[in-house]
């Protein structure tokens, strides 16, 4: 009997174990989303419209339905919100499996990572809060596997242009959902599609090149299309009900608070404290640089910056006008100080590699479960072995992606293509906001799967291997 068979096992009772016996803590962004959820619960969605723009829609109604069970079954809504959030996890991992499975990932690496991606501790822990996160893992899985598809029916599949049609529908569909839990998806997506343009030029060799552009441009427009329609009724409910043309209320503000912050008395020690900051335990930077030094990278500094600018603006021009002003002074400000806020940039990049941490923060999850995760040797490995693991993972994608000298194409370097493009725009442009470890781990499951993919080369990089498909 394969090792596989009993990952899904392992992880039920564990994720099962951890649901009994735990209980969110409701603060913070938790608070707001059980608020709103509230309004879907009775049917008001006009208020949510009316007091919005809001956070996206798609969490709150899950927490809604989580409601709606906990009321039916008179128990807590928590209690369903975290039987359905670790089954939402136990589902990301078997899409997880399945697409290693498919590019032939050698079962002992492939249940390593599936059980480490249940057991990770920020991983499990974002399954036991009200955050959004935990929707993200199985749909951006699917997301990058959809992507990698339709690049092979570009770059060297037959012209089946009703599959072709098919896989642009789900493609954008996918990419809608995406948005509809994380805003940031709404500029991600256009940019992850120019970025696959590169795979188009260099992985045509088994097409004409005027071939693979049209094929390439019929995807991006069938999947546009979809993306956008199911987008921008949100965004036009926005601008009915509170004068916003926008799909959430976050995008300026942070970005605005975020490069004020960052070009604001920027000197060499506080961009040293906050290349140490990219390390979430703040302990580190503490031990170097006084507490204000590395407090002034912490997101609250940067969210009071915007949110003043945000309620200075709105005394002087309409709702759909404080976005686009935002958005231009943070250009204006960025050209000014091009070089701390390109080195800040560079920063909150960073920090997406180092998304394994553990903060029970929002959550009370048994005893002996925090003492295994904070034993300092464990503790410690993972804080460091994790984001090294997943930038070296990384620059081998990277690698495969552009500087593979390989003509035509093959299937996992065109899948590894994709990835990278895929974590490349949301780094890109998330990173022009504040960013931690709680936004770095919506792309946990695309690093575990390079994590796979690098160390299956590994082991398999001998002379009695090179004949598989690479």
């Amino acid at each position: 009997m394969s090792v596989l068979f009993f990952c899904p096992l392992i992880s039920t009772f564990f994720l099962f174990y951890l649901v009994a016996f735990s209980h969110p803590v409701i603060v913070n962004d938790a608070i707001g989303y059980e608020q709103l959820a509230k309004l879907f619960v009775h049917g008001d969605w006009v208020s949510y419209f009316q007091t919005g723009p809001n956070r996206e829609p798609l969490y709150l109604l899950f927490v809604a339905a989580a409601m709606k069970i906990g009321s039916f079954l008179h128990v807590p809504y928590t209690a369903p919100l975290l039987l359905m959030q670790v089954m939402v996890l136990l589902s990301a991992q078997l899409i997880l499996m399945a697409i290693l499975k498919h590019f032939q990932i050698v079962d002992a690496i492939t249940a390593v990572i599936s059980i480490y991606f249940v057991v990770s501790p920020n991983i499990f822990t974002s399954s036991l809060i009200v955050f959004s996160e935990i929707l993200i893992y199985p749909l951006i899985l699917l997301f990058v596997f959809l992507l990698y598809q339709m690049m092979l029916k570009v770059t060297s599949g037959p012209n089946d242009w009703r599959e072709f049609s098919v896989t642009g529908i789900q493609l954008g569909l996918c990419a809608a959902v995406l948005t509809y839990l994380k805003g940031i998806f709404e500029v991600a997506v256009p940019l992850i599609l120019i970025l696959l343009l590169f795979i188009v030029f260099k992985n045509q060799g088994k097409i004409s090149l005027s071939v693979a552009v049209k094929k390439y441009l019929v995807f991006t427009s069938i999947t546009l299309i979809v993306f956008l329609g199911a987008v921008v009724p949100v965004k036009y409910l926005n601008k009915i009900y509170n004068n916003t043309f926008t799909f959430t209320d976050r995008g300026p503000t942070g970005i605005y608070g975020n490069i004020v912050r960052n070009s604001t008395d920027m000197t060499y020690p506080k961009l040293l404290a906050g290349a140490l900051t990219i390390i979430p335990d703040k302990r580190f930077c503490r031990r170097v640089f006084p507490d204000d030094m590395c407090g002034y990278w912490d997101n609250g500094v940067s969210d009071k910056i915007g949110a003043a600018k945000e309620v200075e603006l709105s005394k002087q021009f309409p709702p759909d006008e404080v976005n686009k002003r935002l958005i231009l002074l943070s250009a204006q400000r960025f050209m000014q100080h091009p070089l701390e806020s390109f080195a800040a940039y560079l920063i909150n990049a960073s920090r997406f590699f180092f998304w394994e941490f553990f903060s029970p923060s929002f959550v009370a999850i048994p005893g002996w479960v925090k003492k295994v995760y904070r034993f300092a040797p464990l503790y410690y490995f993972l804080l460091f072995s994790v984001p090294l693991a997943s930038l070296a993972s990384f620059f081998f994608a990277v690698k495969k992606t552009f500087f593979c000298s390989d003509h035509g194409c093959r299937k996992r370097q065109t899948f590894l293509a994709v990835l990278t493009c895929t974590i490349i725009a949301f780094i890109a442009e998330h990173s022009f906001s504040f960013t931690s470890e709680r936004y770095a781990l919506e792309l946990a499951p695309l690093f575990l799967v390079l994590i796979a993919f690098f160390l299956d080369r590994l082991i398999f990089y001998l002379p009695s291997t090179k004949n598989r498909q690479s």
